[in-house]
């Protein structure tokens, strides 16, 4: 029987379909001024080595593999209703999981993000057995993503950090009734705090520590400190946007193109110096694991729970401030629902 052109329910199912994100093309920026533009083309350029090296790799793995198309710019402007904002380029859809959630065999995503990958949710809508939830049709579900959830099958792990109402949090619980919800408070991307590598084995971060609770028994594979830690520490990076929250070879150096990052795109970039990039992997299937750069001690622990390591480049990573989990979104892999915890009676947890 043929699956649902949409289906994910883990992390560690074996990966059929995935989308992966991308920057705008070049000429996007070609009305801005030299020293701003020159910078843009170099982020452009470097994203797009890197981002073609891994679908490549995913590929050679057997998945079939979206990105998202950006035909005109005027379609990715900020509309006018946004005053402070109308007119300037919306972040490019190079962190998909940032705005869309795939659990079982639903898409979760707000119309206005659909366009870069009209022609994959076209396919998708033909299929009867996949679904398609447009977030805004409840203002509260605004803030639903792969980002802030941790999918384990019958166990869906959500950071609370944007649902803060009681009817936030009543329609939350009515839309996955039919899982058992865990209620999280660890302030927003809850995918680069811990990963679920297949059952029985995390990636962690000192940024969640309620795994007796959450995952009892489980062994734990800790990441010490984020790849970029020692940034975070020196001040070299003055004129990057407050706090020194991206940072680029030679692009940094750039005050015209950090004022315009900060005027028209902070938005765009995060505090790079605090993500664990290996924690926010992609799971190719229970043996194999895509992770961005190198770290022996872990690679050689992944071994011995059976697991390699594909390291990858994204070395815009310190700009985009996107790991290989938010880059990517796995729509279709080959699992179904799992109850790795049958003895858990209740439908909701909260931490």
């Amino acid at each position: 029987m043929k699956s649902p052109r949409i289906n994910s329910f883990t992390n560690w199912g074996k990966l059929e379909e995935v989308w992966l994100g991308d920057c705008y093309p070049s000429h996007f920026y070609d009305n801005l001024e030299s020293e701003v533009r020159d910078v843009f083309y170099e982020i452009t350029q470097k994203t797009q080595e890197d981002l073609d090296v891994i679908h490549c790799k995913l590929e050679e793995f057997g998945v079939q593999v979206h990105r998202p198309r950006y035909d005109r710019i005027e379609d990715f402007l900020i509309l006018p209703d946004h005053p402070t904002s109308a007119g300037q380029l919306r972040k490019p859809m190079i962190t998909p999981r940032d705005h869309f959630l795939v659990f079982g065999n639903t898409l979760y995503g707000a119309t206005w993000d659909h366009t870069a990958w009209a022609d994959a949710i076209a396919e998708y809508s033909q299929d009867p057995a996949s679904q398609i939830y447009d977030r805004l049709n409840v203002d509260v579900a605004g803030h639903i993503n792969g980002a802030n959830t941790v999918r384990v099958g019958l166990d869906l792990y959500l950071d609370t950090c944007y649902h803060n109402s009681t009817v936030d949090m009543q329609h939350i619980h009515e839309l996955f009734k039919d899982y058992r919800l865990h209620l999280l408070d660890n302030g927003g991307h809850v995918d680069s705090c811990f990963a679920v590598l297949k059952p029985g084995v995390l990636l962690t971060s000192k940024y969640f520590d309620d795994y007796d609770r959450t995952f009892p028994g489980w062994h734990k594979i800790n990441i010490s400190k984020p790849e970029f830690y020692r940034h975070g520490r020196t001040s070299k990076r003055s004129g990057a946007v407050q706090p020194n929250k991206w940072w680029l070879p030679g692009a940094t150096d750039s005050a015209k193109f950090n004022d315009h990052v900060i005027k028209h795109a902070q938005d765009w970039v995060g505090d790079y110096t605090e993500t664990y990039f290996e924690v926010n992997c992609l799971v190719i299937d229970e043996k194999n694991v895509f992770i961005l750069g190198e770290n022996e001690e872990v690679f050689r622990e992944l071994e011995r729970h059976g697991i390699t390591a594909h390291s990858l480049p994204f070395r815009t990573r310190t700009f985009w401030d996107g790991g290989l989990h938010c880059i990517t979104l796995d729509i279709r892999r080959q699992d179904s629902m799992v109850d790795l915890f049958p003895e858990r009676t209740e439908k909701f947890y909260a931490y």
